[in-house]
């Protein structure tokens, strides 16, 4: 991470986070993580290169920012990417794979 001379066009974690459909933590979460690329402000705020969050985007199945859709459609795929932030893998409409439960004595 670095200090940007001109954080102007970049995103704030909140817009990230409405871009992706998650919580405005799990944007910064991701940062920490290395999964999502930020600059810092002279104030220490976090700051997101549109380009890198439609990346994102795109690699949790969210169509471009500019496409029209439904709400029932985009509901759908802030489930989706929720459950995949989550580690679940979804294997058709409607199931989902659960990840192995170390605390479950039956697994």
């Amino acid at each position: 991470m670095t200090t940007p001379s001109n954080p102007g066009g970049f995103l704030t974690a909140s817009q990230a986070a409405q871009r992706l459909h998650v919580h405005p933590k799990t944007v910064s979460r991701w940062a920490t993580e290395g999964r999502l690329e930020c600059l810092r402000t002279l104030g220490g705020h976090r700051r997101f290169d549109p380009d890198k969050v439609e990346e994102l985007a795109a690699e949790l199945g969210q169509p471009a920012s500019g496409d029209s859709h439904d709400p029932q459609a985009a509901l759908g795929r802030a489930v989706v990417a929720q459950l995949a932030v989550q580690d679940w893998a979804i294997t058709r409409p409607g199931h989902a794979s659960v990840p192995d439960d170390p605390c479950d004595p039956a697994a």
